[in-house]
């Protein structure tokens, strides 16, 4: 007799499938840091998320240094304002990177070319602009260095792979990891054309047509083929380009019940005043994630931030965002029982890279429901809910990340966590 087997409960079988979905994206990064080459897990099917802006669409809503990004450009299409990729030669580009300065501060600007000798006057000129600061010019391409800027064709569309900038010397003292972090906006432009050093003080929207702009990246928009950029659809988690500090490792020692202690975290602040952070949860040494510790790490990670945010009650899953290292929305895993209180990043989701987003108030229903806000008049049909915690007075200097400082707090709360003892 043929023995019947159980069915599986559907939401069983979507996590089983997302599970597979996401080793997948595991596989690829494995490889990638045994090869050396970067993994990109956004090109793979299941992960089609494109992110438009004024002038091309990039594959991820931030990036951090040495990140690259991917700048499609579709003249025919939503990219119509666009001067058009003329050649495929990368030195026929120049990259400039505006980074959003806080408020009556000036905006430093740093510009990639194959030959800054030659861009000697352009520079002057950027830097006489209204509200630019420091300018630099970084060589694209140098002895031993990794290309900055490479034009490819996909379907016969122009697309330029750049890869964002360290700005560490800018920012404190030299190697110790503080970056410049917040909105940024990148424009791409023919060598032979003026710099868009107005951007200093003008959006991509604002800027003529003058300015001959092959891209122009700062507000963030999901690419539905809808080439409108108005406020309301705005990207909900991501509304412009963020510059993200370096990765923080999740633990300074082997131990998963350990995430962050001793060691400060490094974010930054976005417009609705929460906190992005980029996470690494590889423990030390180890190129892939435990599964057995994945959770735990997880657990402890956000304990540990609650801690130093001072959240009490606990963060409600609705604060905590979890999202890929391109952006792509990734389903945290909480406790049924107890809508309040998050049993864990990590289940079934294996993820080595992450970016979270912890918001102190959301939208509390309506079309918004969820969204990070700061009034009511972002939440539409509904209102911006109660504050899970006052954001900490901002330590960020010279336009460098905030810094959640380790406390003699980090040990306990890896302990204990919302009151309960962690078992792996």
């Amino acid at each position: 007799m043929r023995q019947s087997r159980r069915r599986e409960a559907p939401s069983k079988v979507l996590r089983r499938r997302k599970s597979a979905t996401l080793l997948a994206c595991v596989v690829i990064s494995m490889l990638a840091v045994a090869t050396g080459v970067e993994a990109a897990c956004n090109l793979i099917p299941s992960d089609p998320d494109r992110f438009q802006s004024v002038i091309g669409a990039t594959n991820r809503p931030f990036a951090g240094p040495g990140d690259t990004i991917e700048i499609g450009i579709v003249a025919s299409g939503c990219d119509a304002r666009s001067a058009g990729a003329t050649g495929r030669d990368a030195a026929s580009y120049v990259a400039t990177y505006v980074f959003q300065p806080r408020p009556q501060a000036a905006a430093d600007v740093i510009v990639i070319a194959s030959d800054c000798a030659a861009r000697a006057a352009a520079i002057d000129n950027c830097r006489a602009k209204p509200g630019v600061g420091r300018v630099q010019c970084r060589a694209a391409k140098g002895p031993g260095a990794m290309t900055a800027i490479e034009v490819l064709e996909r379907k016969g569309a122009a697309v330029f792979s750049v890869r964002f900038p360290d700005t560490d010397a800018l920012v404190g003292g030299e190697h110790d990891g503080l970056t410049l972090t917040g909105p940024v906006r990148i424009a791409l432009t023919a060598s032979s054309d003026p710099l868009p050093c107005a951007l200093a003080s003008s959006s991509c929207a604002a800027l003529p047509d003058e300015e001959k702009l092959v891209a122009c990246i700062d507000e963030m928009h999901s690419s539905d083929g809808n080439c409108a950029l108005d406020a309301a659809a705005r990207h909900g988690a991501f509304p412009v380009f963020l510059a993200l500090p370096p990765m923080n490792p999740a633990t300074a020692t082997s131990s998963p019940d350990a995430a962050f202690a001793g060691r400060d975290v490094l974010a930054t602040r976005d417009a609705s005043g929460s906190l992005v952070i980029p996470i690494d949860w590889r423990p030390p040494g180890q190129k892939v994630l435990d599964k057995g510790g994945s959770r735990l790490r997880g657990q402890s990670a956000v304990d540990v931030l609650r801690t130093r945010l001072g959240a009490t009650p606990a963060l409600k899953s609705a604060n905590v965002g979890v999202f890929t290292a391109w952006g792509r929305a990734l389903p945290a895993v909480y406790d049924p029982n107890d809508s309040a209180a998050l049993l864990s990043l990590f289940d079934q989701l294996e993820v080595p890279l992450t970016v979270l987003r912890v918001s102190p108030r959301v939208c509390a229903g309506g079309v918004a429901s969820g969204r990070a806000c700061s009034s009511d008049a972002e939440c539409t049909g509904s209102t911006c809910g109660p504050a899970a915690f006052e954001l900490p007075a901002s330590s960020a200097s010279a336009g460098g990340p905030e810094i959640l400082a380790a406390t003699a707090g980090d040990a306990s709360a890896s302990a204990t966590g919302n009151g309960e003892q962690h078992q792996p």
